[in-house]
């Protein structure tokens, strides 16, 4: 597991943790509050492997939407892409045979990380 401080635009430190297939996100209190995760599959093509996002819920502790828009799944597709590249798929409502799927402001997000050019879309 890798683990990192990652300064946000307004709520200070928070905690990322990298383990086999998620990155997760935690406040800096004494008793440390899951703040979102980013969980992915390592996907073995011939071509160039990669990392599929498979969900992520970047909506705070209790669904408070207080550190939606502070970089942190930026910063947590910047790092994956350190190892391999990162790889939507386009939302289309439907969860997909994978288990892969996007909800709430996730399509949004993907949307901005493939314009930013820190990650593509599986066509």
């Amino acid at each position: 597991m890798n683990d990192w401080i990652f300064k946000t635009r307004t709520k200070g430190d928070v905690r990322i943790e990298w383990g086999l297939d998620e990155m997760i996100a935690y406040t800096m209190e004494e008793t440390p509050r899951e703040i979102g995760r980013i969980e992915f599959q390592e996907v073995d093509c011939p071509t160039s492997p990669y990392l599929l996002v498979m969900s992520m819920f970047l909506e705070g502790p209790e669904h408070s939407k207080e550190y939606l828009n502070e970089g942190i799944g930026r910063e947590m597709v910047r790092n994956a892409t350190n190892y391999l590249p990162v790889v939507f798929r386009r939302h289309d409502g439907n969860r997909r045979d994978d288990g892969s799927h996007l909800t709430g402001s996730g399509p949004g997000f993907a949307e901005r990380m493939v314009v930013e050019g820190l990650a593509t879309w599986d066509d």
